[in-house]
């Protein structure tokens, strides 16, 4: 069970280089959703810039019963 009410806020980790897409997408090396656990209960999710060229972020949201996705993302 997680205790969100202690120790809040919890710290989290932006200790990521995000990949800045490819000169050809269809070459590109890089995968086409980008991840990042962020914190213990935050994964950060970026689309990459050869998918869209907007990189848009979703955001994984874990709780003690359920898990919330926040798509801000550009296909399906």
């Amino acid at each position: 069970m997680i205790d969100f009410l202690r120790g809040a806020p919890v710290p989290g980790s932006l200790d990521v280089v995000w990949h800045a897409g490819w000169p050809s997408p269809k070459h590109d090396p890089a995968p086409e959703i980008q991840v990042h656990a962020y914190s213990e209960h935050t994964v950060l999710l970026r689309q990459n810039k050869s998918v869209h060229y907007e990189a848009p972020f979703l955001f994984l949201l874990f709780g003690n019963d359920r898990a919330l996705l926040l798509d801000t993302g550009a296909s399906a």
